[in-house]
């Protein structure tokens, strides 16, 4: 967060926003400032809910969507409700997760644009590994305990109360051998 808000190149259109593409492009540089991987905003959906979305590039899909955070809050009850999402995105919070709540450990809400609408939210979830065992070949069965359903976010039965954005999902593999990025 602190070096895209340092970095002058990235778009701030008002104090604390950024966009999530920006944060992207940060979080995946190494420390001789070129990219683990040059496509990662070329990446496409790997769960998608139509087929108009299935080779939406990321780049494309949060075009103007921004973060804004300084602080992490601690959620004791699992999951999270749209409302609580618009709430920690106005308070300028992400949000860790409790520990028994399977699949992520925290997360960081997005807005399309710079009005706070339950239309215009969506969320990052992460899940840092530190087990020898997760390295640079992907668990997919990782990404299925991410389930944005389980946490709440996506409401099958009510379609109008779930996120209508995409959703980022990362593991980190803090223990893996070599360096890699890799996304599907």
């Amino acid at each position: 967060r602190d070096a895209v808000m340092e970095d002058e190149a990235c778009e701030q259109p008002e104090p604390g926003f950024f966009l999530v593409t920006d944060f992207l492009r940060k979080l995946f540089e190494t420390t001789c400032g070129s990219p683990l991987i040059e496509d990662i905003l070329l990446a496409t959906p790997s769960v998608y809910r139509d087929c108009a979305a299935k080779n939406v590039l990321l780049k494309d899909a949060f075009s103007g969507v921004y973060m804004h955070f300084n602080h992490l809050i601690k959620r004791g009850p699992p999951g999270i409700t749209l409302d609580q999402l618009g709430g920690l995105f106005c308070r300028n919070a992400g949000v860790v997760f409790s520990d028994s709540q399977p699949g992520y450990d925290f997360g960081f809400t997005l807005c399309k644009g710079q009005h706070v609408l339950l239309t215009s939210l969506a969320i990052v979830l992460v899940q840092v590994q530190n087990d020898p065992k997760f390295s640079d070949v992907v668990h997919e069965s990782l990404f299925d305990f991410m389930d944005p359903v389980g946490l709440g976010v996506v409401d099958s039965e009510h379609p109008e109360r779930s996120v209508q954005m995409p959703i980022i999902r990362i593991v980190m593999a803090l223990s893996g051998d070599a360096p890699c990025l890799k996304y599907v």
